[in-house]
């Protein structure tokens, strides 16, 4: 019989395009993906998505595409969670944004 367990459902939204207006090359989504599947095991992706946000009066417009993967609560806890930030500034570099949209919540999977 298949059990529900506590588990963390890991959000990154990473970008289409450079700040610059120039579209990422497809090889890094295809390093990306790699990256979530060696890392974590396994990787689900969202079609890409438009968001926008405000900076100093300014609007901007983003395409991202979603990388969500689910992690055993307690490695999330003591294996991921503490290097997150540096991450997430890993993505800012690569990818030359201003930010990087990372969230993170408890679920109860299969």
């Amino acid at each position: 019989m298949t059990q529900l367990q506590p588990k963390v459902k890991l959000h990154f939204k990473i970008p289409t395009y450079y700040n610059d207006g120039n579209p990422i090359d497809e090889n890094e989504f295809i390093s990306v993906k790699n990256y979530f599947i060696g890392s974590y095991g396994g990787l689900s992706t969202g079609a890409p998505s438009s968001g926008y946000w405000m900076d100093l009066g300014v609007i901007y417009k983003d395409e991202t595409i979603e990388y969500m993967v689910l992690i055993e609560r307690e490695r999330f806890r003591s294996d991921v969670e503490p290097g997150l930030l540096r991450e997430i500034e890993s993505f800012k570099k690569r990818f030359r944004q201003l930010e990087i949209s990372c969230y993170y919540h408890d679920v109860v999977s299969t």
